[in-house]
Formats: C-alpha cells, sequence, structure tokens
C-alpha cells in the first residue's frame, strides 16, 4: 500500500556538496526510483560542469579542496544517513573538459527542498525554489512562477527526475587543472 505521503530529502547534501567554498554548477540532475510498493527507493544527484568563482588561484585551490574531501572524506555519508540516505557512492570526474560529480543511494523516507511531497487527487506534488535564470527539464507537469517550480507527477510514477540547469551570470574557473593533478597523485 503506498503511504500518504514521501519525503525527500536531498536538499541538505546537495547544499553540502556543491555549496561549500565558491563551487557553482551549470546543471543538477535530481533521479529517483520507488520500488514497487512505493516504501523505499534508490537516488543519484549529479552535478554537471563544476567551477570554482574565485578569481585567485588559492581560492580555487581551496574549493578543490573542499570538493576533494568530499569525496574522499566521510563527511557526505554521515550527512546522508542523517537525511534518511544511505550513500552508496561518490564520483568525481571530467568528460568533455568538464569536472563532474554525483552521489547515490538508498532510502526509506527523505526530504526534498524541506518540503514535504504531496499526494493529491492521484498526484505527487513538490515545489522546488528557484534562482533567477534557472531553467527545469523534468518528467513531471510543471507550474512556474518567480520563486517555485512545482512539479507533478502521477502517484504510480516509480521513477521521477528533475534537472535544474542554472544561468551562470559570474565568471567561473575550470578545476581541471587541479583535478588532474589529484588524478596524478
Amino acid at each position: 500500500m503506498y503511504k500518504h505521503s514521501r519525503f525527500l530529502s536531498v536538499h541538505f547534501l546537495i547544499v553540502s556538496l556543491i555549496w561549500t567554498g565558491c563551487l557553482t554548477y551549470e546543471r543538477m540532475r535530481v533521479e529517483i526510483f520507488y520500488n514497487e510498493d512505493f516504501s523505499e527507493g534508490q537516488i543519484t544527484i549529479s552535478f554537471f560542469n563544476i567551477n570554482s568563482s574565485e578569481q585567485g588561484q588559492e581560492g580555487q585551490v581551496k574549493d578543490f579542496d573542499e570538493l576533494r574531501q568530499m569525496v574522499e572524506g566521510n563527511d557526505l555519508y554521515f550527512d546522508g544517513l542523517k537525511q534518511g540516505i544511505y550513500v552508496q557512492e561518490i564520483k568525481l570526474w571530467k568528460e568533455n573538459s568538464k569536472l563532474n560529480g554525483s552521489y547515490s543511494g538508498i532510502f526509506r523516507q527523505l526530504n526534498m527542498e524541506d518540503q514535504e511531497m504531496k499526494i493529491q487527487n492521484n498526484e505527487r506534488l513538490i515545489g522546488i525554489k528557484k534562482e533567477n535564470g534557472d531553467r527545469i527539464n523534468t518528467n513531471a507537469r510543471v507550474i512556474e512562477n518567480e520563486q517555485t517550480f512545482e512539479l507533478i507527477w502521477p502517484k504510480s510514477e516509480r521513477r521521477i527526475w528533475y534537472e535544474i540547469i542554472r544561468l551562470i551570470d559570474q565568471p567561473v574557473y575550470s578545476l581541471i587543472p587541479l583535478y588532474d593533478k589529484w588524478q596524478k597523485e
């Protein structure tokens, strides 16, 4: 039996992964796949084209060191547990001269954007806060206003996803040279 509501709690992990220092990303994708009875599921959160907004080399190194510590350390695993996610894998990789990162795991109850996913009229609804210039791709129906995207899926949909595309309106600096150096160590 499908319970009245599910909590999706990834906002804290998203913030902790990408908003350390002055890290930016071009695109973030959240994918959730529920099991047959919707009692648990798998989640993957990916960030594409991660850069630093720090102009100086020292700031960029600090940003990359914080990002590397998240990949190599235990904080993200413990933070995930607090939010209901058993993080199974954290990755950082280079593809097409862009730095990308992701983490994935399993969950029973989550909380996304600190909001409850509501069930109404056989639909699941959640509001996602929006920044100026954000665009969204999703398999949900979208109702958009100046502050939020409201995403609406059929209650029976087991695979839900959305992708936030950011407007980068400031200079950003590649972390690829630091990533390459780290990979050689």
